[in-house]
């Protein structure tokens, strides 16, 4: 009931329109089921009259189809496959084919099963192929974690800062006075501090935790602003660790969320400004050619969009390395985050901010989706969010929390990333086995059309 939540708390919607709200997007958030569902009621007998192995592929070729073409249309994407993170073994051959190939393994289970339970005796060959393909990429993933985890590694201590601020941040960021602004940073600064002595590599603080506009140009900016930079900036100088947070900064009249990276003796280096923007949360669609749409939702962000994916450079102990930070849900989204592996990212950097959705299966839901991007590509997350879920992700997908969600707190976390790192073969080429499944399916179609216009 996420959406209810954040309907009425953040948009001021009424109770009634919140609950209308949550049922329109029931009924919109899985189109692929609906899709199957009909396609399956007025194909069923055409694809009957296929060989029994076609028949069998057939299926949960189409869900696989299906179920990548809804997530490129949905703000927030998910996949039949995405639970299967929590399988540690089976989840390793996402680094070969991703989620698409994954998700093949039940639903050729499924599939076969169904016909078998139908008493067809074709079936029980596909169904022996399903288990052994189950099997085969169990024991392929338990042979591949042991091998990554011999492998030479280098390793980044983080320093994770969960402030626990909600509504607090929310006040401030709303312009609710200074005293507010003064609660935000000086504990973000307060809590940081205690890394002084066990001196991580890096300091993370979550997306927008610094709640105004950093200057991070001269002349764009007003003087509240400069006082509170010039604040942290003193603040990371004295104990002398990088820190990476989420802020605002302006450019040529727009805002743009950003991770800010500032140097150990307060300077600032370089930023990344968020690309794939929240509609509705973050821009009005159309408001280009359609200003009025604006007023619609006077709370609503106008932001700039940024240039990535593209990492950005860090430098620890005679070393640089590349910085994939994403803001949000751009961690679960496929393509953008093997762009960025592509380009060379070596850590997911991830700031967030969940405190939107309330004490809901959100964050859970949000940590879960962005889990299987890091065994991908083999490439480890570290992800830092206001009120949780903070923690990291190894890159067979083991996770390390720091904390429930809306707990206080701050831990060092080790970041282990491999020191020959190489693409998989699904950073390389991508997601070969959607289109496969939709060529698969295409050809199909095209094969019952022709022979239903011999048949005239």
């Amino acid at each position: 009931m996420w959406i209810v939540y954040v309907a009425q708390n953040f948009g001021g919607f009424p109770l009634p329109l919140a609950i209308a709200l949550q049922i329109a997007y029931c009924l919109i958030a899985a189109p692929q089921i609906l899709l199957f569902y009909i396609i399956s009621f007025y194909a069923k007998k055409n694809i009957d009259l296929l060989p029994s192995v076609l028949k069998i592929l057939f299926w949960p070729m189409l869900y696989i189809s299906l179920d990548y073409l809804a997530g490129e249309l949905k703000v927030f994407p998910e996949y039949a496959a995405s639970p299967l993170v929590y399988f540690t073994n089976i989840s390793q051959i996402a680094s070969l084919g991703g989620i698409s190939l994954l998700s093949f393994l039940p639903l050729f289970f499924g599939s076969s099963f169904y016909f078998l339970y139908k008493r067809k005796k074709f079936a029980l060959p596909m169904f022996t192929l399903s288990i052994l393909l189950i099997a085969s990429a169990h024991f392929w993933g338990k042979y591949e974690i042991k091998a990554l985890s011999i492998a030479e590694k280098n390793t980044l201590q983080i320093g994770l800062i969960q402030h626990n601020i909600a509504d607090l941040e929310a006040s401030a960021f709303q312009g609710k006075g200074e005293s507010s602004l003064d609660q935000v940073i000086q504990k973000l600064i307060n809590m940081t501090s205690t890394f002084k002595e066990s001196k991580p590599d890096l300091v993370l603080w979550p997306e927008t935790a610094y709640p105004i506009v950093f200057p991070t140009k001269e002349g764009l900016s007003s003087s509240l602003a400069y006082g509170y930079a010039n604040l942290v900036r003193s603040a990371v100088a004295s104990i002398q660790v990088p820190l990476l947070f989420g802020g605002y900064e302006r450019f040529s009249k727009k805002e743009f969320n950003s991770g800010i990276l500032l140097d150990k003796d307060g300077t600032y280096k370089t930023s990344y400004q968020k690309e794939v923007l929240l509609v509705f949360g973050e821009y009005m669609p159309f408001d280009q050619y359609f200003p009025s749409l604006k007023t619609l939702n006077p709370q609503m962000g106008d932001f700039g969009r940024g240039e990535g994916p593209f990492p950005i450079e860090f430098h620890s102990k005679d070393s640089t390395y590349l910085l994939g930070v994403n803001i949000c849900y751009e961690a679960i989204l496929l393509r953008f985050m093997r762009q960025m592996a592509k380009n060379g990212a070596q850590v997911f950097v991830n700031l967030t901010k969940d405190s939107w959705f309330g004490d809901t299966f959100e964050p859970w839901q949000h940590f879960q989706l962005a889990q299987i991007r890091s065994i991908e590509h083999r490439i480890p997350t570290i992800r830092a969010t206001n009120t949780g879920l903070s923690g990291t992700v190894s890159i067979t997908g083991e996770t390390k929390l720091i904390s429930l969600p809306f707990v206080e707190a701050q831990q060092i976390l080790p970041v282990e990333m491999l020191k020959n790192h190489s693409p998989t073969l699904y950073t390389r080429i991508g997601d070969w086995f959607f289109y496969l499944s939709l060529i698969f399916c295409l050809s199909i179609w095209a094969f019952l059309f022709r022979r239903a216009r011999s048949l005239r």
